[in-house]
C-alpha cells in the first residue's frame, strides 16, 4: 500500500465493500486480513464495522464502548437471538446517523453510515427475515432451529436463489455451484423445511464424504 497509516482502514473499506456488494465470502477474506495490517485503536465506528461484519450474533469480546454504537451492535444481535428487534435496528441505525449528519467528522461519519447499511443488510439477509418467506412456514416453525447457536444466521446469495426457485418449499431442482457458496447449508434448510411442513418423514442423503452427511 502507497498509504501504511490508512492500511488497516482501507482492508476495512474492501470488507464492507464486499459484503455490501453482495460477496461475502470475499469479505471475510479482507476481514481476516486486517491483523496484518496493524489495529484500529481507539476508532470505535471502525471497531462497530468490524463487529458487524464479523459476528454480530456473539461479539462477546467487542471492544466498542461508544453508546450510539453499542446500541446498534446490541439491536442487531438481539435480532439474530430471537428474530424480534427489527424495528429497534432501524430506530437505532437512524440516531446513529442523526448524531453523524450534525456532530461527526469526516471518517466518523463514513463509518457510521457503513455500519448503518451494514447492519440493514443483515437483517435483510438474515436466516429469521428469509426462511418464513421462502418456505412459507411461520418464525415459531422455525426458532427452535434459528435459536441454535449453530444454525445459520444469515443466507448467502446462493441460498437465497433456492429459496427465490422455491426449493424450501418443496419444488424440485438440480443444483450445481462452485465450492464453499453454502450448498450444504443450503440442502440442510431444504430437508429441514420438509420436515417442519410435514412433506416428509423420512430424507435420504447421498454424497461423497459422511462429514457432509453429518
Amino acid at each position: 500500500l502507497l498509504n501504511k497509516d490508512l492500511a488497516v482502514v482501507l482492508r476495512l473499506l474492501a470488507a464492507a465493500g464486499y459484503y455490501l456488494g453482495d460477496m461475502p465470502g470475499n469479505s471475510v477474506v479482507q476481514l481476516s486480513k486486517i491483523p496484518e495490517n496493524g489495529s484500529l485503536g481507539e476508532d470505535q465506528l471502525g471497531l462497530a464495522v468490524t463487529a458487524a461484519l464479523a459476528k454480530p450474533w456473539g461479539n462477546a469480546d467487542c471492544e466498542v464502548t461508544a453508546p450510539l454504537a453499542v446500541a446498534v451492535l446490541d439491536a442487531l444481535a438481539e435480532h439474530f437471538r430471537t428474530g424480534g428487534a427489527t424495528e429497534r435496528v432501524t430506530a437505532t441505525i437512524a440516531r446513529l446517523r442523526e448524531w453523524a449528519y450534525s456532530s461527526a467528522s469526516a471518517h466518523e461519519l463514513l463509518m457510521a453510515d457503513l455500519l448503518g447499511a451494514i447492519c440493514a443488510t443483515r437483517v435483510a439477509k438474515s436466516a429469521w427475515t428469509l426462511l418464513p418467506q421462502f418456505s412459507e412456514l411461520s418464525s415459531e416453525s422455525w426458532a427452535p432451529f434459528l435459536k441454535r447457536s449453530a444454525s445459520i444466521k444469515e443466507m448467502w446469495p446462493s441460498q437465497r436463489m433456492l429459496g427465490d426457485a422455491g426449493l424450501y418449499r418443496g419444488k424440485s431442482g438440480v443444483v450445481q455451484m462452485p465450492t464453499s457458496t453454502g450448498k450444504s447449508r443450503a440442502t440442510e434448510l431444504i430437508v429441514r423445511s420438509a420436515f417442519l411442513a410435514s412433506r416428509t418423514r423420512l430424507a435420504i442423503v447421498i454424497a461423497p464424504f459422511r462429514a457432509l452427511c453429518q
